[in-house]
């Protein structure tokens, strides 16, 4: 894909968090964290207008320092949450924050804080309930989001370091996969029981996953032997499929919200790649037709396209909620660019 068919938009400063405005079906939106010691953080709101080639932002001071991760609330496009660090204090503060954007004054409203031991290092807020989900270090801890105040619900301690996770959109918000060391494995929160356990999925350690959103039971992994593992929750040893995508690190991986053949990870390598894995996904079919005569055109498996518009780490890649065949992805320089999926792609995957 070249420059022309991207657009970019440069942040003030570094950046790791990014992800789309869910609860907003009508424009393609995303917000951004940025992530600097000295200077005061910002959210920005970014807002594409694909037709007209241009990425707009609004940017709000953080008063609570450097954001280490994000999440937009599932109901409502004007409140999302934050894991922040201020370390310009002693003892360093570390907290999980909930705000509600206040446009008129280009302000923050904080709705309810959270206080922890350590750095927060992911976050995500359940589709399905009101329960939010982080970790830190060794620890995942879930907590519920109610009344605009946040409420620790449980903690669970994990026998290595927890690199990702994710809500399985199966489970009604119940259970949430981690990436701990080489493993991965499903935790129910309620009963805090593990429901599955995928061992060595990687070659060093097990950096990110995501779930199938159309097949129960299958998840996506990436590692920092940059390949992308396709699994079956009940087959734990083998997985079903294998790609070597990126030459460094896989940072993030992300299914399409729709089509599950298709996979989109960005890397230390400093690419976004998006991939086909139409033999393992939900919409497998015939090369023909019930005549026999008529042969359906499917998308390869593999490598589809490549963004090199990044000149570091990628550390995140998100799909647009509002327009499916858009997306996004962050390099810590604080540079987004955003990408569609190709005319003939979309074409082939619509059977067009």
């Amino acid at each position: 894909m070249t420059i022309g068919e991207c657009l970019m938009y440069g942040l003030d400063f570094e950046a790791q968090s990014l992800v789309p405005v869910v609860a907003d079906e009508e424009n393609v939106r995303f917000l951004v964290g940025t992530r600097n010691i000295k200077m005061d953080n910002q959210i920005s709101l970014l807002t594409v207008k694909s037709d007209d080639g241009v990425i707009s932002a609004q940017s709000y001071t953080h008063p609570i320092g450097e954001i280490s991760a994000l999440a937009a609330s599932p109901k409502d496009a004007h409140i999302f949450a934050t894991a922040s660090s201020d370390n310009r204090i002693h003892p360093a503060k570390h907290s999980l924050n909930i705000y509600r954007f206040d446009h008129d004054h280009q302000s923050l409203d904080e709705l309810s804080t959270c206080s922890f031991e350590t750095p927060i290092q992911g976050l995500e807020w359940s589709a399905q309930s009101d329960e939010l989900a982080c970790f830190s270090a060794n620890t995942l801890y879930t907590l519920s989001a109610v009344d605009r105040s946040i409420t620790k619900n449980s903690t669970l301690q994990q026998n290595g370091r927890i690199r990702s996770l994710r809500f399985d959109p199966h489970s009604n918000g119940r259970t949430i996969g981690l990436c701990v060391e080489k493993d991965v494995l499903g935790v129910e929160t309620r009963s805090k029981t593990t429901t599955f356990h995928l061992p060595e999925t990687h070659m060093f350690r097990a950096l990110t996953l995501d779930f199938n959103p159309n097949l129960p039971n299958c998840l996506a992994t990436g590692g920092d032997d940059g390949v992308i593992r396709i699994w079956d929750t009940r087959q734990p040893k083998t997985p079903i499929h294998c790609v070597k995508a990126h030459s460094h690190w896989i940072t993030m991986l992300r299914y399409h919200p729709d089509h599950d053949q298709l996979l989109l990870s960005g890397s230390s390598d400093s690419c976004v790649i998006l991939t086909c894995a139409q033999s393992v996904s939900s919409e497998v079919k015939l090369t023909k037709t019930e005549d026999e005569d008529e042969v359906t055109e499917q998308l390869p498996d593999g490598e589809l396209d490549r963004i090199i518009e990044h000149e570091d780490t990628v550390c995140a890649v998100q799909w647009s909620t509002a327009e499916p065949w858009t997306y996004a992805s962050l390099s810590f320089d604080g540079r987004v660019v955003v990408s569609r999926v190709s005319r003939q792609h979309k074409y082939t995957l619509m059977q067009l």
